[in-house]
């Protein structure tokens, strides 16, 4: 149930953000500086910022809970001062601005800003710097689609005819822009996620495959408004008619877009087909070699959050002793190491910069204990799943590790994410 109302949370969020920044931007580039459309703008856009900044103010204090509690610095920390943290920033803060000065020039600052928080977290962030522009760059063009399409709409009735045919006519000429950057923007993004192969198959590309075929819809129904109701616009009253019927089924098919992609990233990874298939078949923990590693497991998630816990054993085969000083896997953001210590009634949790192994030891990462901590994840863990991980060591050099996802309750009581 959590898991479903976080994806909500999630779309409520891509709405208030596209929709107020959409808004901004096309109202800045439809309408001469300083001059705002008499079509009720205003209230929308203070509306879409309180919305934002809700949303923002709720997932950081859901991710809180779960880290470890406000009462928890150590969990606060692990919040604010990361990408996650940077993009809740950027989402509060373009919020504001725009609940709280819906109709001046800053308004365009808080919408940038709000659109920049998408290229932070999430899928976004997989290849660095590409994604987050390509990201950035998509949902710019998207916001302003769907922010012209919302004037266009509260127009029809606001503007006379020719006045109204005007602000049609601009914004099918910007669109054609616009739309360019969005397509090249989309499949840049699409390529570099999913590493430039596609695979029906696998659930995460299906999705994109039905994002790109509701965008398709919409590019239809953009030319349908160009160069047929377009042309005959103040000559008759259907041509206006239609066209507000159109762009009703456009911003019905944007909800659409927004729901699969808060779908995608709250239960899908485009990294799942491409790992798990490479690891079909061998998915029993790593028992040779300098490093052994056995017991490699981790619970299943209880809410779409995007954290995690792993653990697992570690054995040094070695004559001399070595350290654990990183983890990674292509399913998370990051992977960190942590200890749960419980202090009277409060669990508490602290960052461990690395592991020290004895030669011929072991160590131990169990709930209630030392652990692997996954921020960011790209799906959440599902019983049955196996998720590969990367285990840096000082001597030993990298290990690969497959963790088996249990269900939940075969955590152990007391551990808290």
């Amino acid at each position: 149930m959590l898991d479903i109302i976080a994806a909500i949370i999630k779309g409520l969020g891509y709405l208030a953000a596209l929709g107020g920044a959409g808004i901004v931007l096309a109202r800045a580039t439809l309408f001469p500086i300083g001059q705002l459309p008499g079509i009720g703008s205003v209230p929308a856009v203070r509306a879409a910022g309180a919305l934002a900044m809700l949303c923002a103010v709720v997932t950081g204090g859901l991710f809180i809970a779960r880290l470890g509690g406000p009462s928890d610095p150590a969990a606060i920390d692990a919040v604010l001062w990361s990408p996650l943290g940077a993009a809740l920033a950027l989402q509060l803060g373009g919020g504001i601005v725009l609940a709280l000065m819906p109709g001046g020039r800053l308004a365009v600052i808080g919408g940038i800003g709000l659109l920049l928080s998408f290229g932070l977290v999430g899928h976004a962030a997989t290849r660095g710097l590409s994604t987050s522009a390509s990201v950035f760059a998509h949902v710019s063009a998207a916001a302003w689609w769907l922010g012209g399409l919302a004037v266009l709409f509260a127009g029809a009735r606001a503007h006379p005819a020719p006045g109204y045919t005007a602000l049609v006519d601009r914004f099918s000429r910007q669109a054609m822009w616009i739309v360019g950057v969005l397509v090249l923007a989309a499949v840049t993004t699409a390529a570099l996620l999913l590493e430039w192969t596609f695979d029906p198959a696998r659930i995460y590309d299906a999705g994109l495959a039905a994002k790109a075929g509701l965008t398709a819809v919409l590019l239809g129904l953009a030319c349908l408004n160009r160069f047929v109701l377009l042309p005959r616009l103040g000559k008759a009253e259907w041509p206006r008619r239609w066209l507000v019927r159109a762009i009703m089924v456009e911003i019905a098919i944007f909800l659409g877009i927004f729901a699969t992609t808060a779908w995608l990233t709250s239960f899908q990874s485009p990294h799942a087909g491409a790992h798990q298939g490479a690891h079909e078949g061998r998915a029993a923990p790593r028992g040779t070699g300098p490093i052994r590693i056995t017991d490699a497991w981790a619970p299943a998630s209880i809410s779409g959050l995007g954290t995690g816990a792993g653990y697992l054993t570690i054995s040094n085969a070695q004559n001399a002793p070595d350290r654990l000083v990183g983890v990674a896997s292509p399913w998370a953001e990051s992977v960190t190491l942590h200890r749960s210590q419980t202090v009277g009634a409060m669990t508490r949790m602290r960052a461990v910069a690395a592991l020290d192994l004895p030669a011929g030891g072991q160590f131990v990462l169990a709930p209630g204990g030392y652990h692997l901590m996954f921020t960011g994840l790209y799906a959440p863990f599902v019983a049955g799943d196996t998720v590969p991980v990367i285990l840096t060591f000082e001597r030993a050099g990298r290990i690969e590790a497959i963790l088996t996802i249990r269900p939940f309750g075969a955590a152990a009581a007391g551990h808290r994410h």
